[in-house]
C-alpha cells in the first residue's frame, strides 16, 4: 500500500471530523438549550440491500438514506431555540453529504488495496454502518462539549496516524490495519439502532444515548492512538535496524566467518566422539560457569600435537551454544590468509555476538557508526572497542557467564601476534561474566606470556592422552567399517586393537589416521590393518629421537604407498608452503602444470591425510592435522618425503612462470588471483638463481599491487635481491 493511497483514505476522516468538530461561533452559552432536529423521514431506517453488497468506487456508494430518496441525502440541520438564547446566536450547521461520499469511497479504495489482508474479516460488512458513529458524534457535538472535545481530539489523531503511515507495506501494518477496521465497523455497528428509530430528537434528550456516542468514540480514539503509536515505533525501529544492520555488515566483511566453529565452508574438526572425554568436558564446563568473584576469566587448555585438543574445544562449542552460554568462537589454521590472520579474530568474535544479543548489536553498532575503521585498529584496541565496551552496555545475565572459544593460537600467524592477543586478554578485568578459552600447544614463548604478572593466575589444564578414550573410539570405528564392508563378525582380534592403543600413545590422531587408512574404499581393511600394526620405526639417524615414532612411520607408510608415476613430491610442496590454503584443485594444477585428473589420482592415494572439500563448483584440500606439515618440514621425520630447498626452488620457479606467462599474454585472470598473489612472499625463501631471475622481469607489478599482494612485501622483495645482488634495473622495478 502507498503512502498517497493510505492519505486518500484518512485524509476524508481528517477533514471530516475538523469541520463537524469546530466550536460555533454563534453557538450558545447554556449546555441546556433545547434543540431541534430536522430530518428526511427515509433516513429513519437502514436499507437491508446494502448489507452484503461492495460497490466499486465507479459506483460510488450510497448512505440509507440516498438509497430511499432517491439518492439525495437529507441534510442534518441543527438549529438552537430562540427562546433560550438570543437571536444573534442562532446558526444551523449541516453536515454535508459530499464528506460522507469522500469518506466512504476512500474507505473502498483502502479495502481494495488491503484487500488481501482483510478477507473473512468484518471489514467486508457494507460501509452505510461505518459512518454511523461519525455522524451521529457530529450532530452531538454541537450540543455537547465532552463529545466535542473528545471529536476533536479524534481528528487530531487521525492527522497523527495519516503522517505516521509508511509506504511500504508488512504484516504488522496489516494487522493494526485490520486492527483499527474491526474497531470502526464494530462501534458502527453498534450505535446503528440508534438510526432505526422513528425520531433521532431523543438523541440529545438521553444521557445514555450521549454515553454510548462517547463511549464508541473513545474506543475509536484508543483505537487510532494505539495505531499511532505502533506505527511510530515501528517506523523508528526500521530507522535504528537499517543503521544497525550497516554496522553488522562492516563487522561481517572484517571476519572470518569461516573460523567458527559452525562455520558449513570451513575444515573444522570433528567433536569428540561420543563417550569420551567426558572428564575434561566436565572440568571446561564447570569452569565457564563459575560465577564466584574468584572464578579466573581467562583459562588455558594445552597439549601436545594429536591429543584431540580442538574435538574437545568444538565440543565444548556445541554444549555451551545449546544452553545459549557461547559468545564466540575462533578455530586458528596455520596458514590460511583469514584463519591464520589475527586481525580477523576480534572482528569474527563481535560478530557472532552481535547475532545471539540484540542489545549487543545495538552498542557496537553506535561505535561503528561513528568509527567504521575500529576493525583495522591494533588488538588491544580491537577488543576494548568492539567486544568490552559494547559488552558493558548490553543485558547480559549477571548470574550465567558468557564463553569465547579461540583454539589452535600457536597457528595463528607469527609468534609475535599470538603474543600481543595474550598480553590484550588482561583488559577483560572489567567484564567479570566473559569468559575467554585459550586452547594451543605448550609453546615456550605461550608458557612465557602467561607466566607473566598479568596472566600468571590463569589456570592451566592440561590435555592428558587417554588409552581407555582412545579404546572406545577405535572399538566404535572399526564395528562401523566391519559392518560397512561386510568383514567377519571376529576381525579385528583384541591384540590388533591393543597394539594400535598402544602405538597411540593415547593420542587421537594416530588411531583417527590409522581408521582413515583402513577404511580406504579401495583397498582390502583386513590387509589395510595388516599393514599399520606390522610397522616397526626404523633407524634413520640414531642421534633424533622423534616425539611421534609410531605416527611418523604412519605417515611414511602412507606416501610410501602412492605409485612412483604420479606428481607426489610437487603436491606434498603445494601442501608444506600453504599454497593449498586457498587455491583449488584446479588452480593447484595450473601452477604445477598438470591435468586434473593427475592432481585426482595422487589426493585419492592420500585421503588419510589429505580432506577434500566441495565449495560451490571447485574443490579445496586440506590436511587432517597440522601434525603433518611438522611432519613434511622435518627433515630426520619425513625422509626422502621432506620440503626440501630443491622443492622450494622448484615451486618458486612454477609460481613465477604461471605469472610471467599470463603478464606476457595479457591474461589477467589467474594474475589477478587474490590466492595466488598473496603466496609471492614465498619467493624470498629461496636463492634468487639466473632463471628466476629471468622470471621476474615479465611481471605486471601493477597489477599485483591491485591486488591482496601484502604491503609489506615490496620492500621485503627489494631486500631479497639486494641482498643476492640482482641486477640494479630488476631492483628499481620493484622499488
Amino acid at each position: 500500500m502507498t503512502m498517497k493511497a493510505l492519505k486518500d483514505f484518512l485524509a476524508p476522516l481528517f477533514c471530516l471530523f475538523t469541520k463537524a468538530s469546530k466550536p460555533n461561533r454563534a453557538r450558545s452559552r447554556s449546555r441546556r438549550n433545547t434543540t431541534t432536529i430536522a430530518i428526511s423521514q427515509h433516513s429513519e431506517s437502514v436499507d437491508s440491500t446494502h448489507q452484503n453488497h461492495l460497490p466499486t468506487p465507479e459506483e460510488g456508494l450510497t448512505t440509507p438514506a440516498e438509497s430511499q430518496s432517491g439518492g439525495k441525502i437529507a441534510a442534518v440541520a441543527i438549529s438552537h431555540d430562540p427562546a433560550s438564547a438570543d437571536s444573534t446566536h442562532q446558526t444551523s450547521t449541516v453536515l454535508r453529504p459530499t464528506h460522507l461520499k469522500t469518506l466512504q469511497n476512500g474507505l473502498i479504495l483502502l479495502l481494495r488495496k488491503v484487500g488481501p489482508m482483510l478477507d473473512g474479516t468484518p471489514a467486508k460488512i457494507p460501509f452505510a454502518a461505518v459512518n454511523t458513529v461519525i455522524g451521529l458524534a457530529t450532530t452531538v457535538s454541537e450540543n455537547n462539549d465532552r463529545i466535542r472535545a473528545l471529536l476533536e481530539q479524534v481528528s487530531h489523531r487521525v492527522d497523527t496516524v495519516n503522517s505516521a503511515v509508511q509506504e511500504t507495506p508488512s504484516p504488522e501494518l496489516g494487522a493494526r490495519i485490520r486492527a483499527l477496521s474491526d474497531c470502526l465497523i464494530a462501534e458502527s455497528t453498534g450505535l446503528e439502532s440508534l438510526l432505526k428509530r422513528n425520531t433521532l430528537k431523543k438523541i440529545l434528550e438521553s444521557d445514555e444515548d450521549i454515553e454510548k456516542i462517547e463511549t464508541a468514540m473513545r474506543k475509536i480514539d484508543g483505537r487510532l492512538n494505539d495505531f499511532h503509536l505502533k506505527t511510530a515505533v515501528s517506523t523508528e525501529i526500521k530507522v535504528d535496524n537499517l543503521n544497525i544492520d550497516a554496522a553488522v555488515r562492516i563487522l561481517y566483511i572484517a571476519s572470518a566467518t569461516g573460523a567458527t566453529h559452525d562455520a558449513g565452508e570451513s575444515f573444522t574438526h570433528p567433536p569428540c566422539h561420543p563417550k569420551t572425554r567426558l572428564k575434561i568436558l566436565h572440568q571446561l564446563t564447570t569452569w565457564s560457569q563459575d560465577t564466584r568473584e574468584s572464578a579466573s576469566q581467562i583459562l588455558w587448555m594445552h597439549g601436545p600435537a594429536g591429543t584431540g585438543k580442538s574435538a574437545i574445544a568444538q565440543s565444548l562449542c556445541e554444549e555451551l551454544q545449546a544452553q545459549h552460554c557461547l559468545a564466540g568462537s575462533f578455530f586458528f589454521k596455520r596458514g590460511h590468509p583469514s584463519r591464520g590472520n589475527a586481525a580477523k579474530l576480534w572482528p569474527t568474535i563481535a560478530y557472532q555476538f552481535a547475532l545471539i544479543s540484540p542489545s549487543f548489536k545495538a552498542a557496537i553498532a553506535l561505535r561503528l557508526t561513528s568509527d567504521p575503521a575500529l576493525v583495522d585498529k591494533s588488538l588491544p584496541v580491537q577488543l576494548q572497542r568492539l567486544l568490552i565496551e559494547p559488552f558493558h552496555d548490553t543485558d547480559a545475565s549477571n548470574d550465567r557467564s558468557l564463553v569465547i572459544v579461540i583454539d589452535g593460537l600457536d597457528e595463528c600467524e607469527g609468534d609475535s601476534r599470538q603474543e600481543e592477543i595474550l598480553r590484550s586478554l588482561r583488559d577483560l578485568a572489567s567484564c567479570p561474566m566473559l569468559r575467554i578459552l585459550i586452547v594451543s600447544r605448550p609453546e615456550v614463548h605461550i608458557k612465557q606470556v602467561f607466566g607473566e604478572a598479568a596472566l600468571s593466575s590463569c589456570p592451566h589444564l592440561t590435555v592428558p592422552g587417554s588409552y581407555d578414550d582412545v579404546k572406545v573410539y577405535l572399538t566404535d570405528a572399526f564395528e562401523n567399517i566391519r559392518k560397512d564392508r561386510r568383514v567377519v563378525a571376529s576381525w579385528p582380534e583384541e591384540d590388533l586393537i591393543r597394539r594400535i592403543i598402544d602405538k597411540s600413545s593415547g593420542h587421537f590422531i594416530y588411531a583417527a589416521t590409522v581408521i582413515r587408512f583402513v577404511e580406504d574404499k579401495y583397498c582390502d581393511p583386513v590387509d589395510q590393518l595388516a599393514i599399520v600394526t606390522e610397522l616397526q620405526p626404523s633407524e634413520h639417524n640414531s642421534n633424533f629421537v622423534s616425539p611421534f615414532p609410531a605416527l611418523d612411520e604412519l605417515y611414511l607408510q602412507i606416501l610410501r604407498k602412492v605409485p612412483v608415476q604420479l606428481p607426489l613430491s610437487r603436491v606434498l610442496s603445494v601442501i608444506a608452503a600453504k599454497f593449498n590454503s586457498d587455491l583449488t584443485l584446479s588452480q593447484i594444477g595450473q601452477l604445477l602444470g598438470l591435468k586434473n585428473e593427475k592432481i585426482s589420482l595422487t589426493m585419492k592415494r592420500l585421503h588419510s591425510l589429505i580432506e577434500i572439500r566441495e565449495l560451490g563448483e571447485n574443490q579445496y584440500m586440506s590436511v587432517y592435522h597440522a601434525s603433518f606439515l611438522d611432519f613434511l618440514c622435518d627433515r630426520n621425520r619425513s625422509r626422502n618425503f621432506h620440503f626440501s630447498d630443491i622443492d622450494r626452488q622448484n615451486l618458486a620457479m612454477d609460481t613465477l612462470e604461471v605469472l610471467s606467462q599470463n603478464s606476457s599474454n595479457g591474461d589477467e585472470k589467474f594474475i589477478l588471483s587474490d590466492s595466488l598473489i598473496s603466496h609471492l612472499p614465498f619467493i624470498t625463501t629461496v636463492q634468487p638463481t639466473p632463471e628466476l631471475i629471468t622470471l621476474l622481469y615479465p611481471i605486471k607489478l601493477d597489477l599485483i599491487l591491485t591486488t591482496n599482494f601484502p604491503i609489506y612485501s615490496g620492500g621485503l622483495f627489494i631486500e631479497w635481491l639486494e641482498l643476492h645482488k640482482a641486477p640494479h634495473d630488476l631492483i628499481q622495478k620493484w622499488a
